[in-house]
């Protein structure tokens, strides 16, 4: 799986539930149970997750897309091994993250695209993998923000996932933010009230031209 994700900045602030996550500068928040685990920058440095500058002004420099922003929060530590992450199974997860688009990917992007940010859905149907849309498709107008809200379910190259994904795209279509709340599909089930709660708190202050 090509999550294409980095780290710029984590910002928590507490209250007596819920943990806020996010950054000013890209403009993108959500918050998560206070009991959730936020991973800092050294863990998804270790993970390949982190923002590496010097890869992101080579993209810009060559009209490549790159992810600007990543935020990652679990409901307990055991969501991590050694070297990676296990989304499959049976601790829920919120993974967020803010991409700005190269000329090609700007001209191409769609809302119907924005389901592809996080996970590579249509490569996995066109893969011959099972990819089953749970419910109808939310569509959101922000102001100048269009967006989308869905769930899915997908038998993935490393097993059966499910999760509820929210993404919205600017007016240019040169940037993008979104958020997806899963674990594996009897988890799923088992969290959809606190999943939900996730996914509704998903904010995007930037609202462009």
């Amino acid at each position: 799986m090509a999550l294409g994700v980095a780290l710029t900045s984590l910002v928590a602030g507490c209250s007596t539930s819920a943990e806020y996550i996010g950054t000013t500068s890209q403009g993108v928040f959500f918050k998560v149970p206070n009991t959730w685990r936020v991973f800092d920058k050294a863990t998804l440095q270790r993970l390949g997750l982190a923002v590496n500058a010097a890869a992101n002004r080579h993209a810009a420099a060559s009209g490549s897309s790159y992810t600007v922003y990543t935020g990652l929060a679990g409901a307990s530590r055991r969501l991590l091994t050694k070297t990676s992450l296990n989304l499959y199974g049976a601790v829920p997860w919120a993974l967020a993250n803010a991409v700005s688009f190269g000329p090609s990917d700007q001209a191409s992007m769609s809302l119907a695209g924005l389901q592809d940010l996080l996970f590579p859905l249509s490569q996995w149907q066109q893969g011959g993998l099972t990819v089953q849309q749970i419910g109808s498709t939310a569509v959101i107008v922000r102001g100048a923000l269009r967006g989308s809200r869905t769930a899915f379910e997908a038998q993935t190259p490393s097993g059966p996932l499910a999760f509820e994904q929210v993404a919205f795209i600017n007016s240019p279509t040169n940037k993008a933010w979104d958020l997806a709340v899963g674990c594996s599909v009897p988890c799923f089930q088992a969290h959809r009230r606190v999943i939900n709660s996730i996914v509704k708190s998903f904010t995007v202050t930037v609202r462009g031209p």
